[in-house]
C-alpha cells in the first residue's frame, strides 16, 4: 500500500503539462524533476512547506504535485508599469521578481483567474510581499539542506512515477517505501528549518524598537492598535487586543483608497474603515 504521504504529493489523474503529468509522462529525467518556474525541487517543496501547503489566496490545501508557482508581482509588467509598481511597495528598480520574496503557492482555479486578478499595486499584494519577504531566508536556507540534490530528485521521481501505476508490485512498493522514508526525512529537516527561522525573524527587534515601529504613525488610530511582530523595517503586524489585527506598512501601496489609513490589512479589508480595497467578484 501507497502511503498517505504519496496523496499529499501527487494526485489520481494528474493534470497535463502539472509536475506530476511530467513525472508520469517524461521527455526526459531533466524535464521530469525541474518542476515549474525557476525553483529548483527543493526550492519548490519547501515553499510548499513554507506556506503551508495552503494556496495563497483562497487558504484551501493543495498538492505539491499540482499547485502552481504564483508571483505576487506579475512577470508580465514591463517598463514605466514596472517601475510604478515596484516603486508603490518601496521596492528597488532591481528587484527580481522569480525571487522567493516574489514567489507563492497558489492552487490551479487561483493562479487561473486571468480577469480577476488583485492590481499588483494592491495593499493584499504589499501584504503578501511582506510575508514572503519574511519566510525567504527559511525558504533559502531549508532548500540548501543536508540531503543531497540527487537523492532527493531521486524519492521524488519514484514517488511521483508510482502515480501512474494502477498497480504495483512488491518491487515497486518497496523502492516507493524507500523514498517515502527520504521524503519523509527531508520534510522533517525542511520544517524543523523554517521554524527556526520563523522564530528568530518574528523575534526581530526590541521590545521599543517594535512599539516605535515607523509604520504606525501612518495609522490613523494608531491609540487603538498594539504592535505584536516587526517583520521588516517596513511593516510590522498589530493587533487591538479584541481579536483583530493586521499588517500595516510604511510603502504607498499599503494605503487604504478609501480612508488613506496604511492600513492594518486583513486580507482585502482595511481594518480602519471597514472598505476593501479591490473586491475580485
Amino acid at each position: 500500500m501507497i502511503t498517505a504521504l504519496v496523496s499529499s504529493l501527487c494526485t489520481c489523474e494528474p493534470t497535463r503539462g502539472s509536475f506530476a503529468w511530467q513525472a508520469v509522462h517524461p521527455r526526459s529525467p531533466a524535464a521530469r524533476l525541474r518542476g515549474m518556474g525557476d525553483l529548483n525541487l527543493r526550492e519548490r517543496f519547501a515553499l510548499f512547506l513554507a506556506y503551508p501547503e495552503k494556496c495563497v489566496w483562497c487558504g484551501r490545501p493543495i498538492t505539491f504535485a499540482t499547485f502552481e508557482v504564483e508571483h505576487l508581482i506579475p512577470r508580465s509588467l514591463e517598463g514605466d508599469e514596472r517601475a510604478e509598481v515596484l516603486r508603490l511597495h518601496g521596492l528597488p528598480k532591481t528587484f527580481d521578481l522569480e525571487s522567493v520574496e516574489n514567489l507563492a503557492p497558489s492552487c490551479r482555479e487561483c493562479n487561473g483567474r486571468k480577469g480577476k486578478r488583485h492590481p499588483p499595486q494592491a495593499p493584499i499584494i504589499a501584504m503578501l510581499l511582506a510575508d514572503a519577504a519574511h519566510k525567504a531566508p527559511g525558504i533559502r536556507a531549508a532548500a540548501d539542506g543536508a540531503m543531497t540534490k540527487a537523492k532527493v530528485e531521486n524519492a521524488f521521481g519514484v514517488i511521483l512515477a508510482a502515480a501512474g501505476h494502477d498497480e504495483a508490485g512488491p518491487a515497486l512498493l518497496e523502492t516507493v517505501q524507500a523514498g517515502l522514508d527520504d521524503v519523509a526525512a527531508e520534510v522533517d529537516r525542511i520544517q524543523t528549518v523554517l521554524r527556526q527561522h520563523d522564530a528568530a525573524a518574528g523575534g526581530s527587534g526590541s521590545e521599543v524598537e517594535v512599539a516605535l515601529h515607523p509604520a504606525l504613525s501612518l495609522l490613523f488610530q494608531s491609540g487603538r492598535w498594539k504592535a505584536s511582530q516587526r517583520l521588516s523595517d517596513n511593516v510590522v503586524v498589530v493587533h487591538d487586543g479584541q481579536g483583530l489585527g493586521g499588517y500595516v506598512g510604511t510603502s504607498w501601496a499599503f494605503a487604504c483608497p478609501h480612508c488613506g489609513s496604511h492600513g492594518p490589512w486583513n486580507g482585502t479589508c482595511c481594518m480602519t474603515c471597514g472598505m476593501m480595497s479591490d473586491p475580485t467578484d
